[in-house]
């Protein structure tokens, strides 16, 4: 095997990161929940899932060498990783957009 541990150590190192400030910044709202509790725990799961696919991503081709075939397995489960992300990330959106429009219509009423 000629691979490195990793192709891109910073942007495992950014999404480990980016995964620890997420988890932070969630444990205290779950011991204490109030309204923004959600809106943390969808930012985890995407911070979790980005690193998830880089870590994929970065074992396919050793993986391949070791077991030829898995490469295409780990190809599609990356994808799929990177899939849930974004979908995570639009129902951050979406659940920002409908809080906003709750908010507006009861100070409005």
């Amino acid at each position: 095997m000629t691979h490195p541990h990793t192709q891109h150590p910073e942007l495992l190192m950014d999404a480990l990161t980016a995964v620890r400030d997420a988890i932070l910044l969630c444990s205290p709202m779950i011991r204490n929940p109030d309204p923004e509790v959600v809106t943390a725990m969808l930012n985890t799961a995407a911070a979790t899932g980005e690193f998830t696919e880089l870590l994929l991503r970065e074992s396919a081709p050793p993986a391949d060498d070791e077991e030829p075939g898995t490469g295409e397995a780990l190809e599609r489960a990356t994808d799929l990783a990177g899939d849930t992300r974004r979908h995570l990330i639009t129902a951050s959106h979406l659940m920002g957009g409908a809080r906003a429009i709750a908010t507006s219509v009861a100070e409005n009423r």
